[in-house]
């Protein structure tokens, strides 16, 4: 597992959010909102194959 895979899921199970900001086919990133999902407060760049198969398509978390 890749660190920023790691970060994500930690992100995930803290009750914080995710959509897609960006994705050109080699990096994806990510804004981190918080977790009632209305303030975006980070970003998460990455592009590791296993961010994008835990993604699995999808632009946002929910």
């Amino acid at each position: 597992m890749s660190e920023r895979l790691d970060e994500l899921l930690r992100w995930e199970a803290s009750g914080g959010h995710w959509e897609v900001a960006s994705d050109d086919g080699d990096v994806v990133r990510l804004a981190l909102r918080t977790c009632l999902g209305d303030e975006v407060v980070g970003e998460l760049v990455s592009s590791d194959s296993d961010v994008r198969q835990h993604l699995a398509g999808r632009n946002r978390d929910d």
